[in-house]
Parts: structure tokens; C-alpha cells; sequence
């Protein structure tokens, strides 16, 4: 399992997506998970032709 996380968590480094502190993508075959510090999930991707404005925009959302 791939991971890409906001900074200092799992991966320990930039995703280069922009994600807030404490958002994560997880990479489960063909899908990208978008989870929360807790662990839950926020929404999920296909991990072709992944569109990053796509995963941003959920995080926003769910951060407000």
C-alpha cells in the first residue's frame, strides 16, 4: 500500500497535493482513499488519470 500524506504523518513527506495537516491518500489497487487524521475515509478516486484539483477540492470541502 502506497501512502502520500500531508507532511510530517506516514509517508514523512510532501504529496505535492496541497493537502491541509493530517489528510492522507492511501493507494488500494486501483483506488486512491482520501482519509482523515482518524483514519476514516473522506472520499475515494480512481487512480487513473487521477485529476489532483479532484482530491483538493474534497479536502476543502471537508475541512470546513
Amino acid at each position: 500500500m502506497a501512502v502520500a500524506d500531508s507532511g510530517l504523518g506516514e509517508a514523512g513527506g510532501y504529496d505535492g497535493l496541497g493537502l491541509p495537516f493530517g489528510y492522507r491518500l492511501e493507494r488500494r489497487d486501483d483506488l486512491l482513499i482520501l482519509r482523515r487524521a482518524d483514519g476514516s475515509d473522506v472520499a475515494a478516486f480512481g487512480a487513473v488519470e487521477l485529476d489532483p484539483f479532484e482530491v483538493e477540492l474534497a479536502v476543502w470541502e471537508d475541512a470546513d
